[in-house]
Parts: structure tokens; sequence; C-alpha cells
């Protein structure tokens, strides 16, 4: 596969998607159907290289306001070679 960024962790369908510059996170995991029972809708990390320092930046996005706010995180895009893990919420979450 050419570019391409690797979706893994609490999803219907963890594995490489091909990358198209301008995609959006909403490209990838189009709505909460895409995702397990018990996801963490508030918590999804995102690991982005940078190839200038070779360094790598950790983000956080919040799928629930990504479904939601289309004006907000809908338009946090993608870059090529990131890696998204969809997290399971822990039982303690629930008390």
């Amino acid at each position: 596969m050419g570019q391409a960024i690797l979706l893994s962790g609490h999803t219907q369908k963890p594995g490489f998607y091909p990358w198209i510059e301008g995609m959006r996170m909403l490209d990838v995991i189009s709505s909460s159907e895409n995702l397990l029972p018990m996801t963490d809708m508030n918590y999804v990390l995102i690991k982005r290289e940078d190839d200038i320092n070779q360094s790598y930046q950790v983000l956080q996005v919040d799928l629930e306001k990504l479904f939601t706010e289309a004006n907000s995180m809908g338009k946090f895009t993608t870059e090529y070679g990131e890696y998204g893990v969809v997290t399971k919420k822990e039982e303690d979450d629930y008390y």
C-alpha cells in the first residue's frame, strides 16, 4: 500500500487506510457505528510524526465532539503515516 494511516484499538475495522491529502478524521471514523461497544468517545490518541526533527507528537481527539460539532473537530485533518488508537472505557468509568 502507498501512503496510509493506521487505525487500531477498539474499532470495528482496525488496519491501514489509504491516505489522501486533506483527509479528515471523519473520513476514517464516520460514525459511532464504526466503533465497538464501550468505546471511550472522549479519548482517541493520534501519534503524528514530525519529519523535520524526527520526533512524535501525541494528540487527543474527542470523538463525541467530532460527531456532533461538524465545524470544530470534524475539520481535524489526518497526515500521512499517522497512527490512531481508539480506546475502551475502563469499568471504573461507570461507577
